[in-house]
């Protein structure tokens, strides 16, 4: 395999397991939303899954069980490591499976560990051979510039990504600091009445300024927790959620 193709098969399987996360979502959760840390349709962490199988499991293709048995082995050992980096790196515990039977830490859980097997197999036998007829069909002339045009986008994407979650991290901690200062005023309220009333209204102007790619992050990672600020990170999706529920009775009031 050379630089081209895999990229190519870790692009590809990272669209598919952004599909599989927004089907899942959808019937698990009834709703659909953009999963995912970036804000493309692509999960890396499946591309990567999917890669180290392929690279790893090939030899062993005549024989299912250890396809399955690894398969799991593999992308458990993926999921736990980004799941602990991840939360390092960001002080943000992105997913949590405590709630599920058979959990490691709440990074893994059986279920998950089961549905990576399945998808282990259905990716050695019966997907990679239809993407690698594919990608066979695109003229090499044309491998460079879409290569070149997908690694633009990626890097678009993760420093506008970047770029939202540390804005939205210096929200909750002006909120946070918001909030101390209105416990410490409220100890006199006749004599900081006006100031704390200040006060409330910048902090409901900082939630109401929220944008759309915050309220992506927090849809798609619907038990996502800040370690430092996640008294203020619960306030904001509560507001959130009531904005939302007024925006609704709104439209319908308006249709009516």
């Amino acid at each position: 395999m050379n630089f081209n193709n895999v990229f190519l098969y870790i692009f590809i399987y990272s669209v598919i397991g952004w599909l599989c996360e927004v089907v899942f979502c959808k019937i698990v959760h009834g709703n659909w939303s953009n999963r995912g840390f970036l804000s493309g349709p692509y999960c890396p962490i499946y591309g990567f899954g999917a890669m180290f199988i392929l690279l790893l499991l090939q030899p062993f293709a005549a024989n299912p069980i250890l396809i399955f048995v690894f398969s799991i082995l593999i992308t458990t050992t993926l999921e736990y490591i980004t799941s602990f980096a991840m939360e390092k790196i960001f002080s943000i515990k992105w997913w949590d499976y405590s709630d599920e039977p058979f959990n490691i830490n709440g990074r893994i859980c059986l279920k998950t560990a089961i549905l990576f097997g399945i998808l282990g197999i259905i990716l050695i036998y019966f997907l990679h051979p239809y993407i690698t007829k594919f990608i066979n069909l695109i003229p090499n002339f044309l491998v460079n510039y879409i290569i070149g045009g997908l690694i633009s986008l990626i890097i678009l994407d993760l420093t506008t990504t970047l770029s939202v979650l540390f804005n939205l991290k210096n929200k909750l901690e002006d909120l946070k600091i918001l909030k101390e200062k209105i416990a410490t005023f409220g100890k006199d309220k006749a004599k900081n009445s006006e100031l704390i009333k200040q006060l409330e209204d910048i902090k409901s102007s900082i939630v109401e300024k929220t944008n759309i790619l915050h309220n992506r992050i927090i849809t798609a990672f619907p038990k996502i927790e800040f370690k430092k600020y996640n008294i203020q990170f619960n306030e904001l999706k509560e507001n959130l959620k009531l904005k939302k529920n007024n925006k609704k009775k709104k439209q319908k009031i308006d249709k009516k």
